[in-house]
């Protein structure tokens, strides 16, 4: 059972590190993602990332750009949904895509941990955990387990990129997160 769901999980994969383009707008529920004092651009899902959505109970996908306020760029993706099946492992889903994995770390925030991945020999890194309104969870694993003990429970993906190696002992980069992960659990 669990190879078939591994399986399943790799053919499953649609979303990517973001970059721009002119594809239209998926139409999400009407839910707002707000972060005051943060200027977020909200960018298009790409024909690949829409078809990710077909036939899920997605209750609210979005994906941004940003800037932390030393102006850093970096990328948001946010999906929420009460169903487990409704995600996939976010590393599977990145080396399904083409991208190579070169290091996985458990990160240790003030209240928060979360998984960094290092892709691409260190061109890209992308931090991710997984959030409901009062829990989250930094593993795929950890989140179908709470999705069958509490199957009403909505959670969302959160999910960081940035181009090149980040450093989380950056109080900048750290406080982001924070702020996310706060945030996120509003929704």
């Amino acid at each position: 059972l669990t190879v078939l769901l591994m399986i399943a999980l790799i053919l499953d994969t649609s979303y990517i590190i973001f970059r721009a383009d002119t594809t239209q707008q998926i139409q999400s529920s009407s839910i707002v993602f707000r972060v005051p004092n943060l200027e977020l651009q909200e960018m298009p899902f790409n024909q690949q990332e829409k078809l990710f959505f077909v036939n899920r109970e997605i209750e609210f996908s979005k994906k941004y750009t940003g800037e932390t306020k030393s102006g850093r760029a970096f990328s948001l993706l946010l999906i929420s949904s009460k169903s487990w099946r409704d995600y996939h492992n976010p590393e599977l889903c990145l080396q399904g895509i083409g991208h190579q994995i070169d290091d996985s770390e458990i990160i240790q925030l003030t209240n928060l941990r979360i998984r960094k991945l290092s892709l691409n020999e260190g061109k890209d890194t992308v931090l991710y955990w997984f959030v409901s309104k009062n829990k989250s969870v930094m593993d795929y694993s950890e989140r179908v387990w709470e999705g069958i003990k509490n199957p009403e429970q909505a959670w969302t993906l959160v999910e960081v990129g940035f181009q090149g190696s980040v450093d989380l002992k950056n109080s900048d980069i750290a406080g982001l997160v924070e702020y996310l992960h706060a945030s996120a659990q509003q929704l």
